[in-house]
């Protein structure tokens, strides 16, 4: 049985989640889907992870991040990405509402992989899902 690594989705909006869930799921990509309410919320989770469990295995997992999320947002999350052992099995995107030059230069200096404006396509989700591996 093939296993297909987790897309992990941090998105506090209901009906971003719910969108961005249907174009996971029209793109094809079987990959499970855990959601995270905050930036909090995925910070606590992939501490979790232990460093060789991190860092074990070639496939990346996918992770769409908001940039404005409670608690911790989206620059907070990739600060701490930074110092994460596991950080280069994250191929990470920034998902955001808006287009701003100065948002997608602050994110991609942060470590992130690539910045899309919502709402997202299933097209696009195909494209990142299977997009080349990122060195961090």
């Amino acid at each position: 049985m093939h296993e297909y690594p987790p897309i992990l989705a941090a998105e506090d909006d209901e009906d971003d989640f719910h969108f961005l869930f249907r174009a996971i799921r029209h793109a094809g990509l079987p990959n499970p889907v855990l959601r995270f309410r905050d930036g909090g919320e995925l910070i606590r989770f992939l501490d979790q992870i232990p460093d060789a469990a991190a860092n074990a295995g070639d496939q990346q997992w996918l992770l769409l991040l908001d940039l404005a999320m409670p608690v911790v947002s989206g620059f907070g999350v990739l600060e701490w990405l930074a110092k994460w052992p596991g950080a280069r099995r994250l191929r990470v995107v920034v998902l955001s509402g808006f287009y701003h030059q100065n948002d997608i230069d602050r994110a991609k200096a942060l470590g992130a992989d690539d910045y899309c404006v919502k709402p997202i396509t299933a097209q696009t989700l195909a494209q990142l899902a299977v997009g080349p591996a990122a060195a961090r």
